[in-house]
């Protein structure tokens, strides 16, 4: 082989640079021509002709740009050395993304280059295929994300399985599996992976394909996927997950088979009660009534409601939605009463609400659960028992997530000291500390500060 063919492909990369202008080239002797007038020179004019060059390196050098100012691979046949070549023709590969290039290259170790670079730039690890050393080959695969070769590793069959139709996106590889549940199993995880319902349709045990419809249609969200399932109730139960939408529409509960929930659908689609005056069935007909009370916060039908989990329901639902703890009242039996009290209070920042509350322990739950919601430690002056008191005091200051505004309201001293002094800590503002009494936690507080 002669010296032109062997030098390193390196040789290239520093002839590219010189040629872009990222180096200088060297200086000539004196009384020698420079073959390169201006780093740019190629790129913007016609070279003179290669062949009057002396050196093999300066011929190379030349056709090099030529081929590069005048975008023609063809021109690159012209380079001598073939790692300089080579650089050529890499040029060319990565211009295009054409991986053919590649292996027209006279070195392998080039070949190899050039594969992993437009595999890296094509973000296609297909390219890596053509890498001939394997285990280059295998992390130009790994570096790309190439799921395939990393289902490799895993020791369960059915997740290895599974994870090779992910990689290939082809839901056909679960059929490698050994029994048919098998197989369900990994269709049913590869088609809500892709939100690919036609896979669904591949499975053979019906149940499994209906919830495989179902679960489908509620993540994507598509109703329209519901009218897939074959077994009438799981249609139904299907659509029924729409209704609980605020844009249900009367065309999905037309499709509805069984009446009385068709007509509660409608009767919230339509924001028509006329439409639960036609169910014949008592707990659809008070969810339907509990639903459209709910829909315009009107407590009006909530009395008509035969069950009294539907007409709790309704009654503490809309209290806590326009807040009105009035409605509570209507709740039976008392420990219900409280719930409802208590879960407006915390909904709207109440406290005076847990008043209302007359069981001790829910009274005192709800009076705790203010002052840790709100981080309010003034509402800990409210319980009734000191063990709650002083833990509610505890709890709250310690988080220090109150506003210090509200320090003042404290009613025990040392607690209320405290409040400030943490205050002062917390927000670096000594003036915190001289809204505490007792003179020695002042005079500690002061000291942070000097």
């Amino acid at each position: 082989m002669n010296r032109a063919s062997a030098l390193p492909f390196a040789s290239f990369l520093f002839l590219f640079a010189l040629l872009t202008g990222c180096v200088s080239p060297p200086p000539s002797p004196e009384g020698t021509p420079t073959p390169f007038p201006t780093p740019t020179a190629y790129f913007s004019q016609t070279p003179p002709s290669c062949s009057s060059y002396f050196t093999v390196a300066e011929r190379d050098s030349c056709n090099l740009a030529k081929a590069i100012s005048s975008g023609s691979i063809e021109d690159c046949a012209s380079v001598v050395n073939y790692s300089v070549r080579d650089g050529c023709t890499l040029h060319f590969a990565r211009a295009s993304l054409n991986e053919s290039l590649c292996a027209q290259m006279r070195y392998d170790a080039n070949k190899t280059e050039c594969f992993l670079q437009l595999a890296s730039l094509k973000s296609d690890y297909s390219v890596c295929d053509n890498i001939p050393d394997a285990q280059v080959r295998r992390d130009c695969h790994v570096n790309l994300g190439d799921r395939a070769i990393l289902c490799a590793n895993l020791t369960n069959e059915s997740a290895r399985i599974f994870c090779i139709a992910l990689a290939k996106s082809n839901a056909s590889e679960c059929s490698a599996l050994a029994n048919a549940s098998e197989t369900d199993g990994c269709r049913l995880d590869f088609a809500l992976n892709r939100s690919d319902a036609d896979v669904c349709a591949q499975i053979s045990d019906v149940v499994l394909q209906q919830s495989c419809f179902s679960s489908l249609a509620f993540s994507i969200p598509n109703p329209d996927l519901c009218d897939r399932i074959k077994l009438t109730e799981e249609r139904d139960a299907c659509l029924g997950h729409f209704t609980s939408a605020g844009n249900v529409t009367a065309a999905i509960c037309q499709k509805i088979t069984n009446p009385d929930q068709m007509n509660r659908c409608l009767a919230k689609a339509e924001s028509n009660y006329h439409y639960c005056q036609q169910i014949n069935d008592t707990y659809v007909k008070d969810f339907c009534y509990e639903q459209y009370a709910e829909g315009i916060n009107d407590a009006f039908f909530c009395k008509d409601l035969v069950g009294a989990l539907y007409r709790n329901a309704c009654y503490e639902n809309i209290s806590i939605a326009t807040n009105n703890p009035a409605l509570c009242a209507n709740l039976t039996p008392e420990l219900e009463r409280d719930k409802c009290y208590r879960a407006v209070a915390l909904a709207w920042g109440r406290i005076e609400v847990c008043d209302s509350v007359r069981l001790d322990a829910q009274r005192t739950q709800c009076r705790l659960d203010l002052a840790r919601g709100q981080n309010n430690p003034s509402f800990c002056n409210l319980l009734e028992l000191t063990f709650y008191k002083e833990q509610c005091y505890s709890e709250v200051i310690n988080k220090q997530a109150y506003d210090p505004s509200t320090c003042a309201g404290v009613a025990p001293q040392q607690w209320r000291d405290e409040c400030y002094n943490r205050a002062a800590l917390r927000f670096n503002n000594s003036a915190y500390c001289s809204q505490i009494t007792y003179p020695l936690t002042k005079q500690s507080c002061l000291e942070n500060f000097r």
